[in-house]
């Protein structure tokens, strides 16, 4: 029973690592102290819910990144790298009233559009947020069925 466990913990670990080995590590905000270790899957293109779910089933800690602040927002569009983080990638963010804006699904009261950066529109049933990974980076509201690559967050105490 003891090996079976054994096994089973070496599987966990291979899954682990080689979803690890395929990521694009974007660092945490801030550097130092509490906050988000952020994390990019360039190798699969997800919808939105696939995306949450995968981040998920990742780890009970991972989520698809939500709640980004200004300076987190900076953080990442420092991270772009035309080989390993660019493009487009999904976040938690979903259709908003008002019209055209975003909130974070986990909180429909944050709006996404406080943040200060621009939308590009693209107007089409049902919207989810994604962030444009670029030497400018921006917000799109794109229809929740497409697929694109994902970022994940874990929180870092």
């Amino acid at each position: 029973m003891e090996a079976t466990r054994v096994g089973q913990l070496f599987l966990l670990f291979v899954i682990f690592a080689t979803v690890y080995s395929a990521w694009t590590d974007l660092g945490s905000y801030p550097a130092n102290g509490a906050g988000k270790r952020f994390w990019a899957d360039s190798t699969q293109a997800r919808t939105w819910d696939e995306s949450v779910t995968f981040c998920k089933e990742v780890g009970p800690a991972f989520v698809l990144t939500t709640g980004l602040s200004n300076d987190e927002v900076r953080h990442l569009g420092g991270k772009y790298n035309k080989d390993t983080f660019t493009g487009t990638h999904w976040i938690a963010a979903v259709s908003a009233k008002p019209p055209a804006s975003m909130a974070w699904s986990s909180s429909q009261d944050t709006s996404v559009g406080d943040l200060g950066y621009d939308w590009k529109e693209l107007v089409v049933e049902p919207l989810c947020g994604a962030f444009y990974a670029d030497e400018t980076p921006y917000f799109r509201q794109l229809n929740c069925t497409l697929k694109y690559k994902t970022i994940c967050h874990e929180p870092v105490t």
